[in-house]
């Protein structure tokens, strides 16, 4: 075990074992990452927006949801949010809101879905599926 570089007794006072987040940076490159993503993946797969029955977002703010979803110039009833129930449940995600969105019939067999994703070190990507 071990790290890289172990951290002296005193960066413990200044935090420095803690991870540290620059939330207007995330919220800047997550309103932007959002709908960018979802643009492109629909242009590689040959489909507009007015194709999509629902877009299934990464569960982390509904703020971040409902900007990223104006941008798209679309309602927030085109998408699915479960964050109220359980809040970010990180990785894990956008497959419980896919799930949630099947059993409460939302969408179904012939629906594109397109699922998008934003997280740690500034990642994101998308995915459409046809049901």
């Amino acid at each position: 075990g071990g790290v890289k570089k172990p951290i002296p007794s005193s960066g413990f006072e200044d935090g420095e074992q803690y991870f540290h987040m620059d939330g207007p940076a995330v919220w800047d490159f997550a309103t932007a990452a959002f709908p960018q993503a979802v643009r492109a993946v629909l242009e590689r797969t040959g489909h507009s927006i007015e194709d999509v029955a629902m877009i299934i977002p990464h569960q982390a703010n509904l703020n971040i949801i409902k900007v990223g979803m104006e941008n798209l110039g679309l309602p927030m009833d085109k998408t699915f949010t479960n964050l109220q129930k359980y809040g970010n449940t990180a990785g894990a995600s956008v497959p419980i809101a896919l799930r949630e969105a099947l059993e409460e019939e939302l969408i179904g067999p012939g629906d594109l879905v397109v699922t998008v994703a934003f997280g740690g070190g500034l990642a994101w990507g998308a995915n459409a599926i046809i049901l």
